[in-house]
């Protein structure tokens, strides 16, 4: 068996989750994956995420006894690493819509003293 390389301690958290389950012998799921088997990951909204939504979903996960806890341990699991992780993509795609403004907004203001030069 190969060898589990650890991810550096400043790592993404969804690389540090999927990091920790496959040191427990466990594939991780990707953020794709984990989209279509949870409704919750799949509508998940930064602007409209509700904690107290999560937790519910987590409780709900946690007393269905369903499944034995451990599974629903990793299932837990899977779903922070999927929702860090497109918490992380969300922060990427909104960093490059505020730069984009930004330099719309710096163009539009040299435009404006351009035309008051002249």
């Amino acid at each position: 068996m190969a060898a589990i390389s650890e991810p550096r301690p400043d790592a993404p958290m969804h690389e540090r989750l999927r990091a920790l389950l496959a040191e427990n012998g466990i594939e991780a799921m990707s953020l794709e994956q984990m989209e279509q088997e949870d409704s919750h990951i799949r509508e998940f909204n930064p602007k409209t995420a509700s904690a107290g939504a999560y937790l519910e979903t987590f409780t709900a996960n946690r007393s269905s006894e369903q499944y034995p806890p451990s599974q629903c341990l990793v299932w837990e699991l899977q779903r922070l690493a999927a929702l860090t992780e497109k918490m992380s993509v969300q922060r990427e795609e909104l960093k490059a819509e505020m730069v984009q403004a930004e330099h719309a907004l710096r163009e539009r203001h040299t435009d404006r003293v351009r035309s008051y030069e002249a």
